[in-house]
């Protein structure tokens, strides 16, 4: 009864001799027993407290994976200036924020909206959420 390791997984040797640079500067090339898959870029140690406030009130961590690089924010689209508001009746079939923070109207069909020159139908932003100030300004 015994038992035998498993065999090695077989070496691909058609990978392309190509490597991928990675946000720190490394690189890394296609493993040839691993389906000629690129490696995970080296992590870094970033603090891990370390953050920033984003408009819409959420928080952005430090990128381990991308040299320790705040990832952008979410746009979020400004509250005070959404369609329908004050008497606006511009976009009675729906609005949606776009992913740039601007306001959309919808496009007559129902699911589809105009954002930054292209037509989409899903991956919105959000509304920013409301501030003290932002409601001062209004009133």
């Amino acid at each position: 009864n015994c038992e035998y390791p498993d065999c090695p997984t077989p070496r691909n040797d058609e990978c392309e001799d190509t490597s991928k640079q990675c946000p720190d500067g490394s690189y890394v090339y296609q493993d040839p027993f691993n389906n000629c898959e690129y490696p995970d870029c080296p992590k870094k140690d970033c603090d891990d407290h370390k953050y920033r406030a984003c408009p819409d009130g959420s928080y952005v961590y430090e990128d381990p994976y991308n040299n320790c690089e705040y990832p952008d924010c979410t746009a979020c689209c400004d509250p005070n200036d959404k369609p329908g508001q004050f008497g606006d009746s511009s976009c009675y079939l729906g609005y949606q924020c776009c992913p740039d923070g601007a306001w959309s109207c919808n496009t007559v069909d129902g699911v589809s909206f105009i954002c930054d020159g292209q037509l989409i139908f899903s991956g919105f932003g959000k509304e920013c959420k409301k501030t003290k100030s932002s409601k001062a300004m209004r009133n």
